[in-house]
């Protein structure tokens, strides 16, 4: 912002006068006709007033900071000025040189001669220990330092997701305080180098002092205390209403439209960290039966139930992070109760959405013009609520019906859904399914099979689905109720399982070979009453975490290496009272939202623990936790955010919503 110049100002005619009653209606008419621009010009003079005076205030903080860095420079210099150049010779006790090697300050110890430079000679020279972190400053927001800038930092920040910007580490002294930063704010405080990488963030209440061990590189190596390796970023109350579920649709880089609650909508721009204000799409009971999906520029449109059998769907428009009151709605009618809520996807030029009724799963397209929903006639399809995938403008839906376990292709003709040849795969399913879309272009679906958990493999080609199956684990009693998987390749996929009777944990490696399903060798082990859920991959090797929910044991990390066709156990590391990851039951997704990703770590959060978890390559790791209890979530736009839904479920549901992102750094 730069000061500009005031607008000048038109003067105002002289008023009318009764006692000048010959020219009184003359003055009047040109007094009222002049009061327009004059408002106009007043306006803009105000508004010119308060940028000037605003810009005015920055100025004299900035000069303000810039006096005290100056204080501390001088400060610094000081402690030097009475040194000069070594060279070698003699010195008496106490004698101030600074060294040509490290361009540090010494004193000679006792008198006496010195040939060996003070930075190589420490029996006779001691460094001259200035006072780093000299100065100081107040913050309510985000700030880059610099050399000179003060070292003892308090910040109270306005907002969370606000960051202190380090300076280019090649411009400091190696040391080990260069600043100490105090959080006397309600919010976290991350800290970030030069180079944009983040370190962590400084919890409310609590300093971190930071040092420079490393001033080789812009980025620099740096030491710090107390820097918290998860942090809330964003966060949104909203008091009035309940919610139990959330869901994120991305609307470009930097904002994001979120629907909550019975069923409102709201607008997060993170470039302004600025939040829109909650607007209500419908009223309808609290459940989760909505979903959104961006159909253009500026448009998201929704689609929700009413908890029995009134599907709705309508546009909503944004202008920044404002939503414009919703248009006229579409309507249909379910064939039963819906339950529950599925998938929402673009398929060519369409739409689909799926949900799950007293009758089954069903399946709707949906086509959009400018503003106006169209919703097509209802597919019945399985006994489960059907996941939806897409190969080019395929719609692909795998549901299981009875003991089969099923995969139809559908083609979009307006809002119509048009069948192709499915496959199908005799199972055992009963509702546990867990399937995704690997890289090749192939779902592959992990469910019940009797005796063992199988893997289906469904390849598309044109608009016919072909399938392989293969059993995974030997075991009588494996079950998919607690299995969990990573993915390692594009054909390459880690899994685990809990049995469901005799607690037994059980591994293997799933490929895909060109559409054909295979397996390698299963591993296993025996623990009581246990739970597996993913953690994540590190190259070829696959993590899972196995929990005990009585806590029979210590929260455990299984690794294996998945190089080969079969599973090679790896390190086995044990910690107790750490959080283990939730498990993700949406083949959508592959981590669960309690789960963030940063380098070569992984982080589980939320539960009952006392500490959160840092899983990497040789142990389990104990972090201060963040003591969110997280009642839903969805993932963010990378592995290390997810945005959660805190706070305390009551009887009748939620007290009010309370919507946070939490990001990971490495």
């Amino acid at each position: 912002m730069t000061i500009t110049a005031p607008v000048p100002v038109t003067p105002l005619p002289p008023a009318p006068n009764t006692n000048d009653p010959d020219n009184f209606d003359d003055l009047a008419d040109a007094r009222i006709e002049a009061e327009g621009p004059f408002g106009d010009q007043m306006n803009a003079l105000a508004a010119n007033v308060f940028s000037n005076a605003s810009e005015a205030q920055t100025r004299a903080l900035q000069a303000q900071q810039a006096a005290a860095d100056a204080s501390s420079a001088a400060a610094a210099a000081a402690a030097s000025t009475t040194a000069v150049k070594w060279v070698a010779g003699n010195y008496a006790d106490g004698a101030a040189v600074w060294s040509p090697t490290s361009r540090f300050s010494y004193r000679h110890i006792g008198d006496g001669a010195s040939a060996i430079d003070p930075a190589l000679d420490a029996a006779h020279w001691v460094l001259q220990l200035y006072a780093l972190g000299l100065g100081g400053m107040i913050i309510t927001g985000s700030v880059d330092l610099i050399v000179t800038s003060g070292g003892a930092i308090s910040v109270t920040p306005a907002t969370p997701g606000l960051y202190i910007t380090l300076p280019d580490a090649t411009t400091l002294a190696q040391g080990a305080v260069a600043f100490h930063v105090f959080n006397a704010g309600v919010y976290d405080m991350g800290v970030r180098t030069k180079a944009g990488v983040v370190l962590g963030w400084i919890r409310p209440g609590t300093s971190s002092v930071i040092g420079v061990a490393s001033n080789a590189t812009l980025g620099g190596a740096w030491v710090t205390s107390n820097l918290h390796k998860l942090g809330v970023t964003a966060m949104l109350n909203v008091a009035s209403v309940p919610g139990t579920t959330l869901r994120r649709i991305a609307i470009d880089s930097t904002r994001t439209l979120f629907l909550f609650g019975a069923l409102y909508a709201v607008v997060y721009d993170s470039s302004a960290q600025a939040w829109g204000s909650p607007m209500l799409v419908r009223s309808i009971p609290n459940g989760g039966r909505a979903s959104g999906i961006l159909v253009g520029a500026d448009k998201v449109l929704v689609a929700s139930c009413d908890g029995t059998t009134g599907i709705q769907s309508v546009v909503l428009t944004l202008t920044g992070v404002t939503i414009a009151p919703p248009g006229t709605p579409a309507t249909a009618t379910a064939g039963a109760n819906v339950s529950l809520w599925g998938d929402f996807i673009a398929v060519g030029a369409g739409f689909a959405f799926s949900y799950f009724g007293s009758s089954g799963g069903y399946l709707r397209a949906m086509t959009v013009s400018g503003t106006a929903p169209t919703i097509g006639p209802e597919v019945a399809f399985g006994d489960s609520l059907p996941l939806l995938f897409v190969s080019g403008a395929v719609l692909r839906a795998v549901n299981y019906s009875g003991s089969t376990l099923a995969c139809q292709p559908y083609t979009l003709s307006a809002a119509n859904l048009t069948p192709g040849t499915g496959a199908s795969f005799s199972s055992s399913a009963g509702g546990n399914v867990r399937a995704f879309q690997n890289a090749a272009g192939n779902i592959v679906a992990f469910h019940d099979l009797v005796g063992s958990v199988a893997a289906t493999v469904f390849k598309l080609t044109g608009t016919t689905e072909a399938s392989t199956s293969i059993a995974m684990f030997a075991s009588a009693s494996a079950t998919s109720s607690s299995l969990d998987y990573v993915q390692i390749s594009a054909t390459k996929t880690a899994v685990a399982t809990a049995s469901s009777g005799s607690s037994v944990v059980l591994w293997n490696i799933h490929i895909d070979n060109g559409g054909t399903s295979a397996a390698g060798t299963p591993d296993q082990f025996s623990v009581t009453s246990v739970a597996v859920s993913a953690i994540g991959a590190s190259g070829n090797t696959a993590r899972f975490a196995v929990s005990s929910g009585l806590d029979l044991f210590p929260p455990t990390m299984l690794q294996f290496d998945c190089s080969g066709a079969s599973p090679v156990r790896g390190s086995v590391q044990s910690r107790w009272g750490v959080n283990s990851p939730g498990k993700n039951f949406s083949g959508k997704d592959l981590r669960h939202y309690s789960l963030l990703a940063a380098g070569n770590n992984q982080y589980a959060f939320g539960g009952n623990h006392g500490s959160d978890a840092c899983y990497n390559a040789v142990s389990i790791q104990s972090l201060p936790a963040l003591g969110e209890n997280l009642i839903n979530g969805t993932l963010g736009a990378a592995a290390n955010e997810s945005w959660v839904l805190t706070g305390l479920t009551a009887v009748s549901g939620t007290l009010g919503t309370t919507i946070k992102r939490v990001e990971a750094a490495a």
